[in-house]
């Protein structure tokens, strides 16, 4: 055994070939300046562009609409039911005091789990009303 400490040289890296470094058992060669040595690699984190910046209240809009829709999802209430928006709203904060976001969003998806295509069928009525009760954001 020779190398530093008594260590094998295999494992002090003296036996490698220039340019190999970093490299694994079998993995084909990098060039340098795609390991970030010698060269400039130029990365630099990208600043958010103005339009990114405006999208975010739309997002945050259509979180809100997908968690109203959960929750009227899994209230009490039935499509055939002839609701006013007032009710719908007491209903979509009622499940949501009841279960809180996170567990209306696990009813839906064990109901999704269970029976796909009713629960297929009450979400598209969940969000329709949902999208007329709270609205659209480009509405707005």
């Amino acid at each position: 055994m020779s190398g530093v400490l008594g260590l094998a040289p295999c494992l002090t890296g003296e036996n490698l070939t220039p340019g190999t470094e970093g490299r694994t058992i079998g993995s084909p060669p990098r060039p340098r300046e795609a390991r970030g040595i010698g060269a400039d690699t130029g990365w630099a984190p990208e600043k958010p562009r103005s339009e990114e910046l405006t999208m975010r209240p739309a997002a945050h809009h259509l979180s809100i609409r997908a968690s109203g829709a959960d929750a009227l999802f899994v209230s009490a209430l039935q499509r055939s039911d002839d609701l006013s928006a007032g009710q719908i709203r007491q209903a979509i904060a009622a499940a949501i005091g009841t279960f809180d976001y996170s567990g209306c969003a696990g009813r839906v998806a064990q109901e999704f789990g269970d029976h796909p295509e009713t629960a297929a069928a009450r979400m598209r009525w969940a969000r329709t009303v949902v999208d007329k009760v709270i609205g659209h954001p480009a509405a707005a």
